[in-house]
C-alpha cells in the first residue's frame, strides 16, 4: 500500500451537493488525463458503535460498561477478512478479523447506530490510483433511510508509503488536479460572472497522535483516515 490522501469535494458556498456532482469530477479527472480501471468497485463502510444502554450510576447496574466511549468500526472491500476498531479520543486503532463487530455488539454492549458508507470506481494516472466515492450515512433505528453526504477522492501513490517523503507528491499532485476544475456561473453575480464549480478539501487526521502508527503509510493510517472522514462528513451534515 502507497500513501493515501482522502480529498473531500466540497461545492461552492450557498449551493447544495448532490449525486450529480459525480459528473463534473469525473469531467475533471478525464481532462487531467486519469483513466478509469476496469477492476470491480470499491466499497468501504465506517460503522460508528454507541453503546446500547447507559450504566445506571444510581443502582450500580453494568459497571463494567461505565465510561465506555463511541467506536468506528472500518471495514474495506479490499481487506474483507480484516476490520479495523478506533477509539478516536483515546486515540487507539485495532486491527481484527472481520468477526469484531459480532464480539463488540454480542460482549461488549455496543451496537451500530450509524454507517457511513462510500462507493464508487477506480481510476489511474501513472502510478496513482484514485477512487472516485459517493457518501452516504444510514441511521439506524429510522428505516434505513440514506443521506447523501457527498463525494470523496481516495488518491494513492502506489511507489511511496513514506509520510514524510510522500507530502510533496500529494500536494503538487492535488494541485495540478485543480487546475481542471471547470468555472460555473455564480449565484447572485451578474452576468458572466464565474467561479471554479468546486474545490477539493483533504482530510487531514492526526496520526502522530496514535500511539505505535509508523511512520510508513498502512491499513491502520488508512482506517484512521477513512474515521477522521466519517466524522467531518456527519458534522458538515448536521451544520446544514
Amino acid at each position: 500500500m502507497g500513501i493515501k490522501w482522502l480529498l473531500r469535494w466540497r461545492v461552492p458556498k450557498g449551493n447544495q451537493a448532490s449525486p450529480a456532482d459525480d459528473e463534473t469530477i469525473v469531467k475533471v479527472l478525464e481532462d487531467f488525463g486519469v483513466k478509469q480501471m476496469k477492476e470491480k468497485k470499491f466499497e468501504v463502510k465506517c460503522n460508528l458503535l454507541k453503546q446500547a444502554q447507559a450504566p445506571d450510576v444510581a443502582s450500580g447496574n453494568r459497571p463494567a460498561t461505565a465510561g465506555m466511549k463511541d467506536m468506528w468500526l472500518v471495514q474495506h472491500t479490499d481487506a474483507n477478512e480484516t476490520c479495523y476498531l478506533l477509539n478516536r479520543p483515546d486515540h487507539l486503532v485495532l486491527e481484527a478479523d472481520n468477526g469484531m463487530l459480532r464480539i463488540v455488539e454480542t460482549k461488549m454492549d455496543y451496537k451500530v447506530k450509524s454507517i457511513i458508507r462510500l462507493e464508487g470506481k477506480r481510476y489511474m494516472k501513472g502510478d496513482f490510483i484514485i477512487r472516485v466515492a459517493a457518501a452516504t450515512q444510514t441511521v439506524m433505528g429510522i428505516g434505513g433511510q440514506q443521506i447523501f453526504l457527498g463525494h470523496v477522492l481516495d488518491v494513492e501513490y502506489v511507489p511511496c508509503a513514506s509520510l514524510g517523503l510522500g507530502q510533496a507528491l500529494m500536494q503538487e499532485f492535488v494541485n495540478l488536479l485543480s487546475c481542471y476544475i471547470p468555472q460555473a456561473p455564480a449565484p447572485g453575480g451578474t452576468s458572466g460572472q464565474t467561479q471554479p464549480a468546486g474545490r477539493f478539501e483533504i482530510v487531514r487526521p492526526s496520526f502522530e497522535k496514535y500511539p505505535g502508527l509508523p511512520e510508513t503509510f498502512g491499513p491502520r493510517h488508512e482506517a484512521v483516515l477513512y474515521a477522521e472522514l466519517a466524522v467531518i462528513l456527519i458534522s458538515a451534515q448536521h451544520q446544514q
